[in-house]
């Protein structure tokens, strides 16, 4: 973590997963590195993908995206791909690859 400029730390709207954002998000901040929060599989529990962003926008951190639940990403798995090469017209795979161009422009400045 020493050295890094940027985090992409990605949770999910549960409990235990909005606990350990917390704990990253402490050990990032001591390291001044800033950080981004993917909300993976954030359909499942609207209410605590809600609670999520409100905490993120209090301690001043990016929401890169939200990624919805998808049984296909098991598939991909099965199949040993990535589902954005499993299924690259899926809206799993867009938020993805939209997620993943948004951090790189963000890293390129």
């Amino acid at each position: 973590m020493n050295g890094a400029r940027y985090t992409v730390i990605v949770t999910e709207p549960t409990v235990l997963g909005i606990h350990d954002m917390n704990r990253i998000l402490d050990v990032t901040a001591h390291f001044g590195a800033e950080s981004g929060i993917i909300i993976n599989k954030h359909d499942l529990n609207i209410e605590n993908s809600r609670k999520i962003e409100n905490m993120c926008k209090e301690k001043g951190v990016d929401i890169l995206g939200s990624i919805s639940y998808d049984t296909i990403v098991t598939d991909a798995q099965m199949s040993g791909v990535s589902v954005t090469v499993f299924a690259p017209e899926s809206e799993v795979s867009k938020d993805i690859t939209r997620i993943f161009n948004d951090i790189e422009k963000k890293l390129s400045k």
